[in-house]
């Protein structure tokens, strides 16, 4: 159960929440009520809110969530492949879950709460990505309806934005490639590593982090090109400033892949 929850109801359907329901998981989330909570108690107790003792630093960004998004994709992935009699265990994925705890809620208590929600943590950046296109949103504590997909045009604007859309796009086509067009060189190169000495499941492992890596920066090269394509015209912005502006364009295609390829499995 936990594995499939974790994988496939959580990982897959709150995208499609999010997408038709607005950023549901900020209601859902269990690290922000659990720290909401903590702060309650404190100032019951001290008479004011928890102090943080430091400030979020607006160059980091969203780089936090999308190490976060990394890291839990290639858990599933690579870690748990179904191949070669390796898999995730229940027990795996609680001691995943507990690490990650961990690390949220020492982030919570050094940056405050609601700063690592909106910027650090990873479910709820990626969750809010996807609900910039719903046509649900709050604004000023008030819940309204808005124009679909006319939340996403500012999402390019934090640092690390751009980053967390291509790897949604990267780590997608990676593992619909593993099943067709990059079977058999995926293959070859799984064979070359484990004849090195290395061995059957370490040898899978780095051999599909490699190829993991490899798609990923081949979706972000793809973009670049692109946008420095783009930048031959003459007038147009530097090329950082037109990459962050097009980031939100990419959010409809992100969602497109994950459709595609998951909703049979959701």
């Amino acid at each position: 159960f936990s594995i499939t929850f974790v994988f496939v109801t959580f990982w897959l359907g709150l995208v499609l929440l999010s997408v038709l329901f607005g950023d549901v998981f900020r209601a859902l989330n269990p690290w922000r009520a659990t720290g909401r909570a903590f702060a309650s108690v404190f100032r019951l107790a001290a008479g004011q809110s928890p102090p943080s003792p430091l400030s979020y630093p607006r160059w980091l960004g969203h780089w936090p969530a999308v190490a976060g998004v990394l890291a839990f994709v290639w858990l599933e992935l690579v870690y748990g492949a179904s191949g070669l009699s390796l898999g995730l265990r229940p027990n795996d994925v609680a001691v995943a879950a507990l690490v990650y705890t961990g690390l949220t809620f020492g982030a919570m208590a050094l940056f405050g709460v609601e700063r690592w929600i909106e910027r650090g943590e990873a479910f709820s950046v990626y969750f809010r990505m996807f609900s910039e296109l719903s046509p649900v949103e709050v604004r000023e504590g008030r819940l309204g309806l808005r124009r679909p997909l006319s939340g996403a045009t500012s999402w390019g604007e934090v640092p690390g934005s751009l980053a967390l859309v291509l790897v949604a796009i990267g780590v997608t086509s990676y593992d619909g490639a593993t099943e067709g067009a990059l079977a058999d060189p995926i293959t070859k190169t799984f064979d070359l590593i484990r004849d090195a000495g290395l061995g059957v499941v370490a040898g899978f492992r780095v051999n599909a982090t490699i190829w993991m890596a490899l798609v990923i920066g081949a979706v972000v090269l793809l973009f670049m090109l692109g946008v420095r394509g783009m930048h031959t015209v003459k007038g147009s912005p530097p090329v950082r400033e037109l990459a962050r502006s097009f980031a939100h364009t990419l959010i409809p295609i992100a969602l497109a892949y994950l459709v595609a390829h998951y909703f049979s499995l959701f």
